[in-house]
């Protein structure tokens, strides 16, 4: 996670994406369901 913050790593698996909506105490849909998910530069 560290690496992921201070942008040395560029990629995030599944199971990252997973554990961080976890930690927020969401499911993965919630965590996705965000509108920054949904933006064109994605």
């Amino acid at each position: 996670m560290q690496c992921i913050m201070n942008g040395r790593n560029k990629t995030v698996t599944l199971s990252t994406v997973i554990m961080l909506a976890r930690g927020f105490g969401m499911t993965l849909c919630e965590f996705l369901d965000h509108e920054i998910f949904r933006s064109e530069d994605l």
